[in-house]
């Protein structure tokens, strides 16, 4: 194997796929990255055995040959070099020789055959979506998703797609996040599918800002082709809750706040919560909310009053403030919408100016008041 590359060309190329090596492995061999040098591209795989994820960077390449080097110190090695052409060559005993005008390097590596090789693809259903849409759908609703490993179905987020419509959806049992984008080119069967939170932060880093991302869906992997890289993800294995049954289908009453000054006062005020309940009142009137916290232990209390219009009578309702923030910090618009029936039910956080093409509600549950 022998090419040459760019520093900074092939750097771009690793930092996508870096993310998933993992830092410790019972299976040594996936602590490396796979180097597959062939025509006038260099090929660049990873995998943890959950994910592999592979990118294509153009290349000088002299002798076509492919070898395993260790994923953390060839990364560093690249980082710190100063953008330089890079000449590349294979050595016996899987080493490699990296060299420049200014100096050289050798690496120990592996045996390329001993690399995991790609999954098996099932027979899939193709759909492609904008990768603005689906950067959106993403992290809309990834912070809601449970980190509970004994309830592996809700770690990750559930997407279910139908005829010009993708809805994503993740919950921790506390908290519910849904997006729904209505403009996607797809006029397929109904497909459903439950993506890792991992694997989603590894798709948003492989997202460009334009162009598609080409999805095909099978029964254990799905396989993503961004523009100039390629992903197999394992699917979450499980059923998901049934969202349409937790979600109020009428609400009594309404409140409109703006949404940064709500955001900002949520923010001081939870400053002030109880380190284990973390507990903010609301206390909303016709035409004011005031926002309260107490920590009774230490004697510290705060509550700041912001204007908004609500339709009903005077209501008090608890939140938690990290699941109240986390709802704010993800509406875009300008103006929230509360709905509320009952301090005992679900409450649903909704932007008031709705994106053209999307749909998005956040629900919390609140907590018991005392």
């Amino acid at each position: 194997m022998k090419f040459s590359i760019q520093r900074n060309n092939l750097l771009d190329a690793l930092q996508k796929i870096i993310p998933v090596v993992p830092p410790r492995s019972t299976v040594a061999i996936t602590m490396n990255i796979l180097l597959e040098a062939e025509g006038d591209e260099l090929i660049l795989s990873a995998t943890d055995l959950e994910i592999t994820l592979s990118a294509r960077v153009k290349a000088n390449v002299i002798e076509n040959g492919k070898l395993a080097v260790p994923g953390k110190l060839f990364h560093e090695v690249i980082r710190e070099l100063p953008d330089t052409e890079i000449y590349f060559e294979g050595m016996p005993n899987f080493r490699l020789l990296m060299s420049t005008d200014f100096g050289e390097y050798k690496l120990a590596g592996e045996d390329p055959e001993r690399f995991p090789r790609k999954p098996t693809l099932e027979a899939g259903v193709e759909l492609a979506l904008p990768n603005d849409v689906f950067r959106t759908l993403i992290e809309r609703t990834i912070f809601a998703a449970s980190t509970d490993d004994l309830r592996p179905a809700l770690t990750g987020v559930y997407f279910e797609i139908q005829q010009g419509t993708v809805r994503a959806v993740a919950t921790d049992g506390h908290s519910l996040s849904f997006m729904e984008a209505t403009n996607v080119p797809y006029e397929g069967e109904p497909l459903e599918a439950i993506f890792s939170r991992q694997g989603l932060n590894v798709i948003l880093r492989n997202l460009a800002p334009e162009g598609n991302c080409s999805i095909v869906l099978g029964q254990q992997h799905a396989y993503l082709k961004f523009d100039e890289s390629e992903m197999y993800l394992r699917l979450i294995d499980g059923k998901f809750i049934d969202y349409n049954r937790v979600i109020p289908k009428e609400t009594k009453f309404e409140a409109l706040m703006d949404t940064d000054q709500f955001a900002s006062a949520v923010k001081r005020v939870a400053l002030f919560t109880h380190p284990l309940s973390l507990q903010v009142v609301l206390e909303i009137k016709r035409d004011s909310m005031e926002i309260r916290a107490e920590d009774i232990e230490i004697g510290g209390a705060a509550r700041e009053r912001i204007p908004c219009e609500f339709t009903g009578e005077d209501f008090i309702i608890g939140f938690n403030a990290k699941f109240l923030q986390d709802a704010i910090k993800h509406i875009t618009s300008a103006q929230t919408v509360l709905k509320v029936n009952e301090t005992s039910t679900p409450a649903i956080f909704q932007p008031a100016e709705i994106e053209e093409g999307y749909n998005q509600l956040i629900l919390i549950m609140p907590v018991r008041l005392g």
